[in-house]
């Protein structure tokens, strides 16, 4: 679906609503302005009822690239929406992508209404297979472009992201899951709640369910497939591997209550549908099966649905009072504020403080992030809070020399969306261009934003063990940490730190009480970009005398 204008470039390629959740994707570009911001806007039911879901936008698109060579801002012309919207059977009037331009004007397209799958969860398993379908045949379009630039690995990665974890088999009831769950032999249960998004946050799950397994129990995972946009729940154990599409949490709760459920771990709950019924899920399944109740704390997302705490702005909040976050969630579209359709933040407190209230641990991985939980909930007692900070072992590098310390070159690492600091990047990027400085930056991994390519390279998704390689290569010899959020932990920070390599990062979080102890490390006190490429060069001069 390409739009009418000569120079505005489009397709949303999925378009899939179930049950009040939506969840899209596809590219925007103009060949003139660029794109800051993306939305979905649709006029439902008989009265008219408007909506306007914001896209996270700036994606990397190989094959958009490929196909538009001649436009570098295609390269990022990504775009995803997912949140909660108009309910199944309500009829779509109207359907349209609008996007703002840097130059204040608003481009709008309409989106065909016959793109639309709009599943109900009729049972039958055919709306679990439908979405996946339609994506799978998206992909094959990307893939066709990205066969021709022989980006192999690329399109691998990304069939893997979108369609690697979905359901294996639909369970309308607990009786097909139960009966493979008692067929194991588990003694005990762990039932985990967390995002199948990747990132830190799984890693550390993984490390939990490894740990039950070899104590001889079994773990069932509760989490949200958001291409299909069905829940799913998974049974780990020894010889069991399984995973289902389930219609509700109704049947996860009925699961728990016939198997011997000793723990109920919330890892995350972030991306989940209707995030709001899981604290009382929690509660229920505490008190259904007498089981040990653990909350990490891997974000915020027990203290605001914009889990980074990113205010309407886009900068980190600091927990203000309660009147100035209720105001701010009416507006606010970081994180999946979008997935909380009624963003009242004293609803969203009220639940999640008697999860708070019922567990038997709070894990803290930082002493800074309990004290913002501590200010979002006054009255709540956390004589039962623990800080434990994560175990690194299995973090370790060996130490690198860096190839290449003559001019500064800088490196950033991961997936940098905006909460990782992608507009401090690209503003910094920019700097460099405008002094004509030969200072490089090597993103180790991707940016969702545009930036200038005669001063940034961007690897592309990569595997951990490839790490030291790629700053090698790239002659990375100064990390920047970017993020503008307040991590709770940073796996990024940490490798880094594991090869000996100096790093940068803004006083905020976690990586900030790191590396203010690690004799290469830098906290950043500004983000105006000339001040912080002057503080590299500097603190690339100390690292490198030589240099």
């Amino acid at each position: 679906m390409v739009g009418d204008s000569d120079k505005l470039h489009w397709s949303v390629d999925s378009f899939t609503v179930r049950d009040g959740t939506l969840f899209a994707f596809g590219w925007l570009f103009h060949e003139d302005l660029a794109i800051r911001g993306i939305a979905v806007r649709a006029t439902t039911g008989p009265h008219g009822e408007q909506w306007r879901l914001t896209a996270d936008h700036g994606k990397t698109r190989e094959d958009v690239a490929h196909a538009f060579p001649a436009y570098a801002t295609a390269t990022h012309s990504g775009f995803v929406v997912v949140g909660s919207c108009w309910e199944v059977g309500t009829p779509i009037s109207d359907l349209s992508l609008a996007a703002e331009a840097a130059d204040g004007s608003v481009l709008a397209v309409q989106i065909p209404l016959s793109s639309v799958r709009n599943f109900a969860d009729s049972g039958d398993g055919r709306d679990l297979a439908n979405p996946a379908f339609s994506q799978w045949t998206a992909l094959a379009r990307r893939g066709l472009g990205l066969l021709r630039a022989g980006r192999f690995s690329i399109l691998f990665e990304k069939m893997r992201r979108y369609l690697g974890g979905r359901p294996k088999a639909r369970a309308n009831d607990p009786s097909v899951p139960l009966r493979r769950a008692r067929a194991s032999g588990a003694s005990s249960y762990c039932l985990i709640v967390d995002h199948d998004l990747g990132g830190g946050a799984n890693q550390y799950r993984e490390q939990l369910v490894s740990e039950r397994i070899a104590a001889g129990g079994a773990v069932a995972i509760l989490s949200y497939h958001l291409p299909t946009l069905s829940y799913k729940l998974a049974l780990r154990g020894t010889g069991l591997d399984e995973s289902y599409a389930v219609p509700g949490l109704d049947v996860v709760t009925e699961l728990a209550q016939a198997l011997p459920v000793s723990e109920v771990i919330c890892n995350t709950a972030v991306s989940l549908a209707r995030p709001q019924d899981i604290p009382p899920l929690l509660v229920a399944l505490k008190e259904a099966t007498g089981a040990r109740l653990l909350l990490m704390v891997h974000d915020f997302f027990m203290v605001c649905p914009s889990h980074f705490l990113l205010d309407a702005q886009g900068a980190f909040c600091g927990v203000p009072d309660e009147s100035t976050c209720r105001v701010c969630l009416q507006s606010n579209s970081y994180g999946f504020t979008s997935l909380f359709r009624e963003r009242d933040i004293a609803v969203w407190r009220a639940q999640w403080g008697r999860a708070l209230a019922r567990a038997d641990e709070i894990r803290f991985f930082s002493e800074g992030t309990q004290r913002w939980f501590r200010k979002a909930y006054p009255d709540c007692d956390f004589a039962h809070a623990t800080v434990i900070p994560h175990a690194v072992d299995q973090l370790r590098f060996e130490k690198l020399q860096p190839t290449f310390t003559q001019a500064l070159r800088i490196g950033v690492i991961g997936h940098i969306g905006y909460h990782k600091g992608a507009s401090v990047v690209a503003s910094l990027a920019e700097e460099i261009r405008r002094r004509g400085t030969p200072i490089q930056i090597a993103v180790l991994g991707t940016i969702e934003t545009y930036c200038d390519p005669a001063v940034l390279r961007e690897t592309g998704a990569y595997k951990r063990d490839e790490l030291p390689e790629l700053v090698r290569k790239f002659g990375v010899n100064v990390i920047l940490f970017p993020s503008i959020c307040w991590e709770t932990f940073s796996y990024v920070v940490q490798e880094a730190i594991e090869l000996d390599l100096p790093v940068a990062c803004f006083d905020l979080g976690a990586p900030a009480e790191r590396l203010s102890g690690y004799e290469k490390g830098l906290v950043l006190k500004t983000r105006d970009p000339g001040l912080i490429l002057d503080a590299l060069i500097e603190f690339h001069h100390k690292i490198y005398p030589e240099g």
